[in-house]
């Protein structure tokens, strides 16, 4: 949801001076990138491309003669709504088109909308007076709404958007708006965004406002001035706070739409085609598929639009009944799902919600046939199981499963296999496991998100992949890696001899820090260059997996699981103020705190076994300790070694607590326990003249 941001008169004309004799206008993105790498607490300034905008209000209309203004265009003649299907929209051969259908939706002809997640619907005064209780009934998930058409007049407003946009927050249905644009140069422009915000006064749309470029009187501007009017509608209302977006047809979009302006990432781009497939080549967010829709509520036809979002949902599995099995999970937010059949998905593979629960059935027809199961909770704790359609997970406990073993019982159960896949956090799909196996992970703090299941003959062949369908957090030790220019030595063990692997990676110059950066229990290295971080997933050359933008090159950085997710991220120093973020990404810090002094040494470590890394402050040989992310005092203090000597933290004992090793030279002594006295154990490895890590390789 957007804040509202407001106008005076006087800024307004100082935006139409600037439109007017500046249409080439672009933002400048550098320096913003630039900007949104930096950590920073500060309340960020409401800027547009380096232009301060004053937070008043617009009130004005234009005082300009009322025109009549008759839409003429693919959907429009003489002013009115083309209803007739047979001119321009695909008929439906599908009963069920449009509908979700085992928890997918489905087109004209029977097909997966491959991406649609959200089926909404776009109104205007030509659908007349709505049920907006029985639209929302209907499954209709969100709606984009007419709220005018052309410059600033109130004549031009859409003479049912108050009751629309009234109906749909007394409901609390999503909503978005447009505007129908008649605009052929950027004055024209200006005057519809003030039009679409004086409209907007008082109302938070969730969705994006829309500029609807289509009238035919508009094509003669070129694309150029199209490009213009665009980029000065959307630049003008995303100052006010709200997601802008663009709505045209393949054919405008193919043929007219051209201008660089509408590459522009951050716009939505809405694109109709009346068709079985959206067959544009182009990014889009939504698609309008038909102007001929039924919905219980609305007496005429009505626009269906589905939101498509790029995702890893699985196609459906080919399978020989479908009646076999049906299953239904419950997710964060969504609550139970609807039920599915053998072969479909359940679950989601965006929005990243957590699944809870879930309950599986075997058909009616299968008398000596059943199903048990069993899932993995968050914190590694395995149910009992559970059998034909009761619940197996938590339900308004807010806790993820992780895992989950499924097979059939029963006299038949010789006679099938049950395969399974499950997609999780950080993993997505993963392998497909087989008749009671573990599929998920174990201690790794990742949540499954959704899952596929199948039922076949015994003795089928396996849906896909069987490999990686399950992966347990490893249980070993720290070790080290030597490091020689861009050579890496790395040992498995905790002992003299030669390395386990070696890998070269990066330049000799290169600052390296070790993580586990996708959770998989390995540690791995991260390049930094500058305040550019290069992290690689795996132990081998080639590209980065992810590389980010974060902080300022002169940062210190630290490394460490700060929330215990399983996941290491990174924590930006500036003196004693310390900047934590608990993800990969750009942006502001997670949590900001103050811990000792800025002259201090600092460590990062589980010091208390409790998954999550903290501070430890080193001042000469002696070590404050402290086991949660807040400042005060430490709670802990002990003294080790000699103020000279360098140090490692590391789980040396596989006990899941961090502790020290002292460096001097070649020799490594290392103490398993936050406490005083002698090493536990001492190795001589590599030379003196080494860099060294610690990590689980």
């Amino acid at each position: 949801m957007r804040l509202k941001k407001f106008f005076s008169s006087f800024t307004v004309a100082i935006l139409v001076f600037s439109v007017l004799f500046c249409t080439g206008f672009r933002y400048e993105t550098a320096q913003a990138a630039e900007t949104a790498a930096a950590v920073s607490t500060e309340t960020v300034d409401s800027e547009t491309a380096g232009t301060e905008i004053e937070e008043t209000e617009i009130t004005e209309e234009d005082t300009e003669t009322t025109d009549e203004l008759t839409e003429n265009s693919w959907r429009y003649s003489d002013g009115e709504w083309i209803t007739d299907s047979t001119l321009y929209s695909f008929s439906s051969t599908y009963a069920n088109a449009w509908n979700k259908v085992n928890g997918v939706y489905m087109n004209s002809e029977g097909g997966v909308i491959s991406g649609a997640k959200k089926k909404g619907i776009d109104v205007s005064k030509w659908q007349g007076e709505i049920d907006w209780e029985k639209v929302q009934t209907a499954g209709i998930e969100f709606a984009i709404i007419r709220c005018g058409y052309g410059s600033n007049n109130s004549a031009y407003d859409d003479t049912y958007w108050e009751y629309n946009v009234s109906e749909c927050e007394r409901l609390g249905i999503d909503y978005g708006v447009y505007l129908y644009s008649y605009a052929t140069d950027t004055a024209g422009a200006v005057s519809e965004a003030q039009h679409v915000l004086r409209l907007l006064d008082g109302h938070e749309p969730t969705y994006p406002v829309y500029l609807d470029m289509e009238d035919d009187s508009t094509v003669s501007a070129g694309s150029d001035m199209l490009g213009s009017i665009a980029q000065t509608f959307c630049d003008t209302v995303s100052a006010a706070g709200y997601d802008v977006g663009i709505y045209a047809n393949k054919n405008w979009w193919t043929n007219y739409l051209t201008d660089s302006a509408f590459n522009n990432s951050s716009w939505s781009k809405w694109v109709a085609q009346y068709n079985s497939t959206c067959t544009y080549t182009g990014d889009y967010d939504m698609w309008q598929c038909t102007s001929t829709g039924t919905v219980d509520g609305i007496n005429e036809y009505v626009d269906i639009d589905f939101w498509m979002t790029e995702t890893d949902d699985a196609d459906p599995a080919e399978v020989e009944d479908e009646d076999i099995i049906s299953y239904r999970s419950h997710m964060q937010t969504f609550g139970w799902l609807s039920w599915v059949q053998n072969g479909y998905q359940s679950g989601y593979t965006i929005y990243s919600k957590r699944m809870e629960a879930i309950q599986i059935q075997i058909g009616d027809d299968y008398e000596d046939l059943g199903v048990r199961y069993s899932t993995c909770l968050q914190g590694d704790i395995w149910q009992d199981y559970v059998s034909d359609g009761d619940t197996a997970g938590t339900v308004g406990e807010s806790k993820y499963v992780e895992a989950i073993k499924i097979e059939l019982t029963g006299d038949d159960a010789a006679d099938y296999d049950i395969y399974y896949r499950v997609y999780t956090s950080t993993y997505g799909w993963m392998g497909w496991a087989k008749n009671g196996a573990a599929a998920g992970t174990y201690k790794l703090g990742k949540q499954m998100e959704a899952i596929q299941i199948v039922v076949q003959s015994a003795g089928s062949a396996a849906p896909g992949s069987t490999s990686n369908a399950y992966r347990e957090k490893p249980t070993g030790t720290d070790t080290l890696a030597v490091r020689r220019d861009n050579i890496y030595y790395f040992k498995y063990t905790l002992d003299a001899g030669d390395a386990d692997l070696v890998l070269a990676y990066g330049k000799t110059t290169d600052e390296v820090y070790i993580g586990d950066w996708d959770g998989d229990g390995v540690d791995t290295l991260c390049v930094r260059r500058g305040n550019v971080y290069y992290f690689k997933n795996s132990l081998a050359g080639g590209n980065a997996d992810v590389v980010i933008a974060y902080g300022k090159s002169t940062d210190d950085v630290l490394v460490g699981d700060w929330n215990g997710d399983g996941m290491d991220t990174l924590c930006v120093r500036r003196g004693n103020t310390y900047y934590i973020k608990n993800s990969l990404g750009g942006g502001n810090a997670d949590q900001v705190l103050y811990y000792g002094k800025a002259a201090d040494t600092v460590l990062a470590g589980d010091w208390d076994g409790d998954g999550a890394d903290t501070l430890c402050v080193r001042r000469g040989n002696a070590y404050y300790i402290k086991n949660s992310l807040n400042s005060g005092n430490a709670d802990q203090t002990i003294y080790y070694g000699k103020a000279t000597d360098e140090v490692l933290v590391g789980d040396w004992d596989g006990d899941r607590t961090d502790t020290l090793c002292v460096r001097r030279g070649n020799f490594y002594h290392f103490k398993n326990t936050i406490s005083t006295g002698t090493a536990d154990s001492v190795v001589a490895y590599g030379k003196a003249s080494d860099v060294v890590y610690a990590g689980k390789w």
